[in-house]
């Protein structure tokens, strides 16, 4: 079956380039102007990634994420946004989002977040398996580096980071690098992810 890519942003500009792009992919994408008409169709369309922009009109992408997950587990969210902070990204991988994009993002970026996304979208078992494997990772970590990604996970800022920890802001970066390549990812949201699945393993 085809892979596809359900997009819910109300710009159109940005459903038309996304289209492109994931069709460069070898993908089907199909655009919503906002969560309520994805929604309203969420039992008759084709399962599959849903790129959610977080800043939609009547429902934001918080709720819409939240009520994509009440009525179906076959639509693993990518939250992306150009007006987001830390904290913004934070509560979104908090809440479910499989991961969390900065507009603009690369392709290389899209194709690795979906990617992990349509990976997550196999059967119970292997979601149980991904968690597994982030828990086993995680546990390698040291405890000042599992402190930082549980203080990220929380949407804290590096300097409150840098002061709750002790350390430079030079010592915070170099354990986010140390973080990126004892987890085997490249961008920190990836980390983030990975802390959160490993924890609901964990709580399992």
């Amino acid at each position: 079956m085809d892979r596809v890519v359900h997009i819910i942003d109300d710009e159109v500009e940005v459903r038309d380039s996304l289209a492109m792009l994931l069709k460069s992919m070898g993908m089907k994408s199909h655009g919503w102007c906002d969560g309520n008409s994805f929604l309203n169709r969420i039992d008759d369309v084709q399962p599959g990634c849903v790129l959610l922009d977080l800043h939609i009109p009547r429902l934001d992408g918080f709720e819409v994420q939240r009520r994509i997950e009440d009525r179906s587990k076959d639509f693993p969210v990518i939250m992306i946004s150009g007006h987001a902070d830390a904290a913004m990204a934070a509560e979104a991988l908090r809440t479910g989002a499989r991961d969390f994009l900065g507009k603009p993002f690369t392709r290389d970026d899209l194709v690795q977040s979906l990617s992990e996304a349509f990976d997550w979208m196999g059967s119970d078992e292997r979601c149980c398996e991904i968690r597994r494997l982030a828990a086993d990772k995680v546990a390698k970590l040291r405890p000042a580096e599992t402190e930082m990604l549980r203080l990220l996970g929380e949407g804290r800022a590096d300097k409150t980071i840098s002061r709750l920890l002790e350390l430079s802001h030079d010592d915070i970066d170099l354990c986010r690098e140390i973080v990126l390549l004892r987890l085997e990812v490249n961008r920190m949201s990836s980390a983030i992810r990975m802390y959160f699945d490993a924890q609901q393993h964990l709580d399992d």
